[in-house]
């Protein structure tokens, strides 16, 4: 009997620059903003809040994409052909700014090792077009929802193993984006239940140069629903494979909801998990990139 585990495996190496090759770059193309985090960091959450109350300084909405890269990635892994296994980045004359999230993980090592700027790059993409979101949260929280989301389809050493490498994963692309000079904020997801989320959202938009509207933290049920093509957010689409129920039900609500499992974490991971976790030394990253984030935005 084949382990559903398996299914997600790729049958050969796949490298960065076979992806790169399937993102297509015009002459003068948009400028981009790209949110990279493990999954589960609130990256589509952030989705919903530039489509919904990010504008430009001209007020005009920026367009939105649900991880374009991956889902090229994805469809090499399976080897097929899809909706979502080429990107077209838009010219600037078109659209002058959009708006990618990107995660790290969670089923494969290849996919806890990929690298979103190491496909950008190579495409030519200007990188002074480019500026980068780094998002984080709480590392319990993070792998209490891959095992909710995950459990069922990944063995849990193997899912703790690929989550402690989507880390480490981030923690890399930040230290690769210093080098080269990247326009970056860092952006930890519990602000948002820490902090009032309208203050939080307003120094992040003004971190980027961006105006909120009236619709930022609130009033989302006036709005088309996050899965419509008339949200602003494009789905790149994927394999079957990889749908998950109920996935994104925390970004379907009124407004800005922030999700903290607490104490109830520990309902959810054994003890064992929970000591890998601090033993990799997840916990101190994560408190490192909280106040980051908040030097980066004031807070």
């Amino acid at each position: 009997m084949i382990s559903v585990e398996t299914l997600y495996q790729p049958e050969r190496m796949i490298t960065f620059p076979e992806i790169s090759r399937r993102v297509h770059v015009p002459v003068d193309p948009a400028e981009m903003i790209l949110n990279i985090g493990p999954c589960r960091s609130g990256s589509t959450l952030t989705l919903r809040i530039f489509a919904a109350g990010a504008r430009m300084p001209d007020n005009q909405p920026i367009p939105t994409y649900y991880q374009p890269f991956k889902a090229i990635l994805r469809w090499f892994i399976q080897g097929q052909e899809g909706e979502g296994s080429q990107f077209y980045i838009p010219g600037r004359s078109q659209k002058p700014m959009i708006y990618l999230k990107e995660t790290i993980g969670p089923y494969t090592a290849l996919e806890s090792t990929f690298n979103p700027l190491d496909v950008l790059l190579p495409t030519g993409y200007p990188p002074d077009k480019l500026r980068l979101v780094f998002m984080m949260r709480n590392s319990l929280d993070t792998f209490a929802s891959w095992v909710k989301k995950w459990g069922d389809r990944v063995r849990h050493e193997k899912l703790l193993e690929n989550f402690i490498t989507a880390f480490y994963t981030v923690e890399a692309i930040r230290w690769q984006a210093e080098q080269l000079g990247i326009t970056r904020v860092n952006f930890a997801y519990d602000f948002l239940g820490n902090y009032e989320a309208e203050v939080v959202v307003q120094r992040l938009f003004a971190k980027l140069g961006l105006q909120a509207t009236a619709y930022a933290v609130r009033g989302w049920e006036e709005l088309p629903p996050i899965d419509s093509l008339e949200s602003g957010i494009v789905f790149a689409g994927e394999p079957k494979l990889y749908e998950v129920a109920g996935l994104h039900q925390e970004v379907m609500g009124r407004g800005i909801e922030y999700h903290s499992y607490g104490e109830a974490v520990k309902g959810i991971l054994s003890s064992v998990e929970i000591r890998e976790i601090e033993k990799a030394g997840l916990v101190d990253i994560y408190d490192r990139f909280y106040l980051q984030s908040k030097e980066d935005l004031g807070l």
